[in-house]
């Protein structure tokens, strides 16, 4: 599997397509510069004081913390950002992807599965989801 390119894996096992991004397309510079600011601002969040998730003892525990802070960030401007709808139109918590990104004026969506690692376990093979 590891010559199957993830696109394809995805289009076999879920019928969706995964998009390239075009950096000429409006709406794909949109994204990534909305992506990029909300980074910046994320980054600068969980490098203050301010960040509850100092205090917290577990990686696990922070997760959900960035998690909710990025989707404030990303949820301004032509972008909506939520969590996923299950085929039954009830929001989902659990599982893959974590947040729904929406570019207004193209509909365009994208979807993002934010991660946290402690840079100690950066390494590990537990991490193939990266």
């Amino acid at each position: 599997m590891e010559h199957v390119p993830f696109r394809e894996v995805v289009f076999a096992a879920t019928g969706y397509l995964v998009i390239r991004m075009d950096r000429k397309a409006a709406a794909d510079q949109a994204l990534l510069d909305h992506l990029s600011k909300a980074g910046d601002s994320l980054l600068a969040w969980l490098n203050g004081p301010e960040n509850p998730a100092n205090n917290l003892r577990r990686m696990n525990e922070a997760s959900r913390l960035v998690e909710a802070r990025l989707r404030t960030l990303l949820h301004q401007g032509d972008f909506t950002c939520i969590l996923p709808s299950t085929r039954a139109g009830k929001a989902q918590r659990s599982g893959y992807p974590d947040l729904q990104l929406t570019h207004l004026p193209s509909g365009r969506v994208t979807y993002l599965d934010p991660k946290l690692f402690e840079q100690s376990s950066r390494a590990s093979s537990l991490r193939l989801f990266y």
